[in-house]
């Protein structure tokens, strides 16, 4: 079924894996009956899908990831957007795509009034060192917003989702966490723009 946790039965004959048996360990049934949901989620597995790893090599990361958010979009304890403003972000964190949000990139100061954001680059500036270049990859980011991204790319996982953001502020966390996962994995979701029309 689709997007239910389980355990497989594998074995391996004349160089193909075969499944012997499956036992469903979750099933995260809401996320069929709500289409926006569904179609979150639809995004998530084609971000997954199109990122895919070779065969030899395991994210464990990328799997805990994908699980806690079906959990948390099943469960509705988190707003669809922050999950999906995590899952960007840290999805991008955990496969060699972190941003250096740690302080400015040009004097290294950790918050000033005002900071920048450069979406290709991934590194933040202050006002000072940013100096108003004609660079249209810049976003300014308030101190909620940023706290949030670093929270995002540089917690540990057990306090990943322990936080929340609204309105005005959890905007600007969509926008910056799409448009930065887009530019640096190289490409948009057809599933992304069916969830814009019906959110």
């Amino acid at each position: 079924q689709l997007y239910a946790y389980s355990q497989f039965s594998l074995s391996f004959r004349r160089g193909r894996y075969y499944i012997d048996s499956a036992e469903p360990i979750k099933i995260f049934y809401p996320i069929r009956e709500d289409l926006v949901k569904l179609s979150l989620v639809s995004y998530f597995s084609e971000i997954i899908s199109y990122a895919s790893f070779p065969d030899d090599t395991r994210n464990e990361d990328v799997l805990r990831l994908f699980f806690n958010v079906l959990h948390y979009l099943s469960e509705g304890s988190r707003s669809n957007e922050l999950l999906k403003s995590i899952f960007e972000l840290r999805f991008a964190a955990d496969t060699g795509h972190m941003p250096d949000v740690v302080g400015c990139s040009g004097c290294g100061v950790y918050l000033a009034p005002k900071m920048y954001f450069a979406i290709n680059s991934g590194n933040i500036y202050c006002e000072q060192c940013f100096g108003g270049q004609g660079r249209n990859d810049i976003i300014c980011i308030g101190e909620s917003v940023l706290h949030a991204v670093r929270h995002i790319v540089l917690s540990d996982f057990d306090r990943l989702f322990a936080f929340n953001l609204s309105g005005d502020s959890m905007k600007l966390l969509s926008v910056i966490s799409e448009k930065y996962l887009a530019s640096h994995i190289g490409r948009t979701f057809k599933t992304l723009d069916f969830y814009k029309t019906i959110i």
